[in-house]
């Protein structure tokens, strides 16, 4: 699905890009002297939670480390790994924004600079579409547009610097292609890439993964199936079937939409 940008963004080159800023920036000393290891735990500590707690975000995501970032050795990409979820690598990246454009203000630099302007497009790309409804307006579709195509840009220039200097860092994904399409078709349909989100997908194949869990295997369909509907009547009661009513004839006219 390319307009799934959970998958293509969240769970596929979002990893890549948000692990190589923190790495890059840890490496460089960007963010304090030290050793590696010490210097992202110092950044978790210290930054990282800080700027969860302003906005009120639970953070779910494990310290700071090379084994997070997946940097094993000097020729490894740096990417999240699997503890890092979909909805945390958004919350990494919209972190990692604000600290980019610190340092770049801080250090100066062309290479920082391009760098904070690279990932300030991607998450003004991710901000305009969270704020707009399922049909995106027409100034709203080309601002989202401009910022993926300049992300793009910046992404393989940032990538073919680091190439050319023999440094592992931006890794080049299919899903940046797709992601480039995606923003293609945007300024024609105007459909906002969200409503393809698989967020609450995923959460609803979770759900019935811890049911299915707690049932014996020659009886799994059928009990899944009974704890399921336990499930849904406890839910029912507690929420109440106006709610659920108002919430089903919503889910529905958003589906035609």
């Amino acid at each position: 699905n390319v307009g799934d940008i959970m998958h293509l963004c969240h769970e596929g080159f979002g990893k890549d890009f948000g692990a190589t800023l923190l790495e890059e920036m840890a490496r460089h000393g960007d963010l304090g002297p030290g050793a590696l290891e010490d210097v992202l735990k110092d950044c978790y500590n210290n930054q990282w939670k800080k700027w969860c707690k302003d906005r009120k975000i639970t953070n779910r995501v494990p310290v700071f480390s090379k084994l997070l970032l997946g940097k094993s050795s000097v020729d490894d990409y740096p990417c999240f790994t699997g503890k890092v979820k979909a909805a945390s690598c958004k919350y990494l990246l919209f972190f990692l924004n604000d600290l980019c454009l610190e340092v770049a203000n801080r250090l100066g630099g062309d290479y920082r600079k391009q760098r904070s302007a690279c990932i300030y497009s991607l998450c003004d790309f991710l901000n305009t579409v969270d704020r707009a409804d399922d049909i995106m307006k027409e100034h709203e579709a080309q601002r989202a547009c401009k910022s993926g195509h300049t992300f793009l840009q910046l992404y393989v220039h940032l990538a073919q610097l680091n190439f050319t200097n023999g440094v592992a860092a931006y890794k080049c994904r299919p899903k940046l292609h797709y992601f480039m399409h995606l923003c293609d078709y945007l300024c024609v349909t105007l459909e906002n890439p969200r409503k393809h989100h698989c967020f609450l997908d995923e959460d609803f194949v979770g759900k019935i993964k811890g049911i299915a869990a707690r049932t014996h295997r020659k009886l799994l369909m059928g009990r899944t199936l009974q704890r399921y509907v336990l499930l849904l009547r406890s839910r029912f009661r507690t929420t109440g079937v106006a709610e659920l009513k108002t919430v089903v004839r919503k889910e529905l006219f958003r589906s035609k939409v």
